[in-house]
This record gives C-alpha cells, structure tokens and sequence, in this order.
C-alpha cells in the first residue's frame, strides 16, 4: 500500500483529484493506494479532496470543500431528489467525516418521504453505494448488503477490512432514512 507521504514523493505533488483530470485520478488513486490504510498503519483514511470528490460524477458534487464541524470536518453535497414531488420528496446525500487530514467514513443518506415507488428509490441507494464500494474500497457490493438496501433493514458488516453499517431511522416508520457508512 502506498501511504500519503510516498503519493507526496510522487513528482513532488500530492496525488489528489484537484491535480489530475477526473475521473482518473479517482482510478489512480484506486489502483494505487488502498484509501483507508497507510503503508506505517499510521496514518488511515482519505486525502479529504479526492474522498469528497468520490461521488461528484454521480451527481453529489460535494460543497463548500472540507471544513470544520464543530469537532470533527466534513464535505457533504447537497440534497438530491430521486423519486417523488412537490413538498414530499425521496433524497440522497452523500457526506464523508474524519479530522482536519484524512476522511475515516464515507456515508450515503437516503431519506424516503414518498411511499410510492420505495423499491426504485431502494435501488437508487443500490446503486450509488455499488459506485462506492468500487471508488472507495475497490470491491464490488455483496449480495448480502444489496438485500438489506433493497429490504430497508439494517445490519453491519465486514468487507475488504472496514466496518460497513445501514442503518435505518426511525426502525419502523413510513417516513425514516437508510444511512450507509463505510469505516
């Protein structure tokens, strides 16, 4: 694995997303480095602009860059509606947390406001998380975690050595979010 400090050796520049052309610095920095884990165990996370970048071309841009919140910094995109209309809509969100050098999660929000069609707005989570998984982790989405999505229940679970949760709030509720985190 290739820690933060050796991708900084790299023609004497930071390999972050800002220096390459997207979508392939996401693709080096896949290839290159395992995103959660420096080479000493030291250091483990994100570089925050190429995780905040992580889900720009699905239409999550994050804004306003990674900034301090109250203890911990964050970057999150805004809102984005995915199936409904008018005042009740169905959103996605995309946010990534950690401290002022590394992202340590990365987190998908849905919120289902809307009860019509809460399959397809299970399977837009689906989706995104499937394109996360891949950019974050480079692994593919197990069977197991697609079922839960798609069942609106929550679980936790190991995959590629980070601790992957869905979470589901309130338990139970017509109106209530899924909250998708890899740590």
């Amino acid at each position: 694995m290739i820690s933060r400090a050796q991708l900084t050796g790299l023609s004497g520049q930071r390999a972050t997303a800002g220096r390459f052309r997207w979508p392939y610095a996401a693709t080096l920095v896949a290839l290159l480095w395992s995103p959660f884990a420096g080479a000493t165990g030291a250091e483990v996370g994100f570089d925050p602009e190429v995780a905040c970048n992580l889900m720009r071309d699905e239409g999550l841009r994050t804004r306003g860059g990674y900034r301090q919140v109250g203890a911990e910094y964050e970057c999150r995109s805004q809102r984005r509606n995915v199936m409904g209309g008018g005042p009740v809509n169905n959103t996605i969100r995309f946010s990534a947390r950690g401290d002022a050098q590394w992202v340590v999660e990365l987190e998908l929000d849905l919120r289902v406001n809307a009860q019509g069609a809460i399959q397809r707005t299970h399977g837009v989570l689906v989706n995104h998380a499937s394109v996360l998984f891949q950019r974050a982790l480079g692994a593919a989405m197990t069977d197991e975690i697609e079922a839960a999505i798609l069942a609106g229940t929550g679980g936790q679970w190991q995959l590629e050595g980070h601790t992957v949760s869905l979470e589901r709030m309130p338990p139970g509720a017509l109106r209530y979010g899924l909250r998708l985190s890899i740590r």
